[in-house]
């Protein structure tokens, strides 16, 4: 029998949005992984009922309490802080943001994925024990995804942004909101079972491309299995861990925005310059100039920016003879070309072991920081193409570390799959329009 993708409806915990201490915009958060510990402590004074204490939870003293995130978890349900669907629902979700100046939407889906699906799933990141062991303790306390993973698949004749779009024409989102980034948010519930039925039966033979959550994927897996030696049980569909949720969204999508991650290299010495030269020609340029090219996604030429010294240069490659160095599936990615070419051969850096590397794609703070720390350097990558990770995906390879960021990124806490359900017995009421049906507690 062969392996389908399995998505189902599933009656989300999410925030009582009508309450004035669940303002969206002070209760999310982006997810666990993109949040230094600064940012974490903001998102943490913004509100007692921000869902970092969930994601990235304390104890008093400071230090990660799992616990905690289950004292909270429940104590906001018992509050109606977070309320439970009572009818299962998958969500269409957009958002509306700018990159220099010029605005994007991006729209897909929020719904759970039966993870029997995954021979049907590609990743494209290599992961780590340490993130995964801290997740694990915390799916195995809260048993809920706080946030879904984000999904890719093919979808060339656009048929569910068409089909969302005209759900989203005739009603009101559940949450509207606008984040501290100027990302703008919008949720719509959907239990209409004739379009739940449509969008399950469209994804069966679809195939997947994780985009963010390699690690949160692989650790429901790992707990899932864990579940089942536990229950000393077979398979069994009735069990929630079998299932993760998850954001869908077409691979075609104009709104999709890959971010470059750029490089910063602290404590060099001596700069390598006559080293450097001999694989790329070097060229002061300034600042708009420089970045003017690398957001051009130049076809036929393999550069890179730098910033050393308080000044900016391009390096462009000399010849594409130096590429055969390189792995062949991997010869076509700049970052490729910068481990092996720069840092391998003229700076004798690893790049998968060195603590010298720094990574962020926010160019100015990368710029600020070599300021602060002579003898650092800043290299600066263009951003990759989705068809290039869905390439290695398929090859079965992974792409170099930290070389994607996908923006803008999914909250945690906009809508929470909780594992005590039993999903497979989520009826679908029989009407084509959303209705809400809300519980005593004012939940929907």
């Amino acid at each position: 029998m062969p392996i389908v993708v399995e998505i189902k409806p599933f009656k989300a915990v999410s925030y009582n949005y009508k309450r004035k201490s669940c303002n969206p915009h002070k209760v999310v958060c982006p997810p666990y992984d993109v949040i230094n510990s600064s940012q974490a402590r903001a998102f943490r004074r913004s509100s007692s009922f921000n869902i970092i204490h969930l994601t990235k939870p304390r104890d008093e003293s400071g230090k990660t309490s799992y616990y905690q995130a289950r004292r909270h978890f429940h104590d906001w349900l018992k509050k109606g802080i977070l309320i439970k669907d009572r009818e299962p629902a998958l969500y269409f979700y957009e958002q509306e943001y700018s990159i220099n100046k010029r605005k994007f939407k991006r729209a897909g889906f929020i719904a759970c994925l039966n993870l029997k699906s995954s021979p049907s799933i590609y990743g494209h990141e290599h992961t780590h024990i340490g993130p995964k062991e801290d997740r694990f303790k915390l799916l195995e306390k809260v048993r809920a995804n706080l946030e879904p993973i984000f999904m890719l698949f093919p979808d060339k004749e656009d048929y569910f942004e068409k089909l969302f779009k005209s759900y989203a024409f005739r009603n009101k989102p559940l949450v509207s909101f606008q984040d501290s980034q100027g990302v703008a948010h919008r949720l719509w519930k959907i239990n209409s079972s004739g379009i739940i039925n449509k969008v399950a039966s469209k994804m069966r033979k679809n195939v997947l491309f994780i985009a963010d959550g390699h690690h949160r994927y692989e650790v429901s897996l790992n707990f899932r299995d864990f579940e089942l030696k536990k229950q000393l049980r077979r398979p069994n569909n009735k069990l929630g861990s079998n299932y993760i949720m998850a954001y869908f969204c077409p691979s075609e999508s104009k709104g999709l925005s890959i971010m470059p991650i750029h490089r910063l290299i602290k404590k060099v010495r001596k700069f390598p310059k006559e080293k450097i030269r001999k694989f790329f020609q070097f060229s002061e340029i300034n600042k708009k100039k420089l970045f003017s090219l690398l957001q051009a996604r130049h076809v036929n030429k393999r550069e890179f920016g730098l910033y050393k010294d308080r000044k900016f240069y391009i390096l462009t490659l000399r010849s594409r003879k130096f590429l055969s160095r390189i792995d062949k599936h991997y010869r076509f990615l700049d970052v490729s070309m910068l481990n092996n070419l720069i840092l391998k051969q003229s700076l004798a850096i690893d790049a998968k072991r060195s603590n010298r590397i720094e990574f962020s794609a926010d160019i100015d703070e990368l710029i600020m920081q070599a300021d602060r720390e002579p003898g650092s350097l800043v290299f600066f990558l263009k951003p990759v193409k989705i068809s290039d990770i869905i390439y290695l995906a398929k090859a079965g390879r992974k792409m170099p570390p930290k070389t994607t960021y996908f923006y803008p990124k999914v909250p945690s806490g906009l809508v929470i799959y909780k594992f005590n359900e039993d999903i497979e017995n989520n009826n679908l009421p029989k009407r084509t329009e959303n209705r809400e049906q809300r519980t005593e507690d004012g939940s929907v």
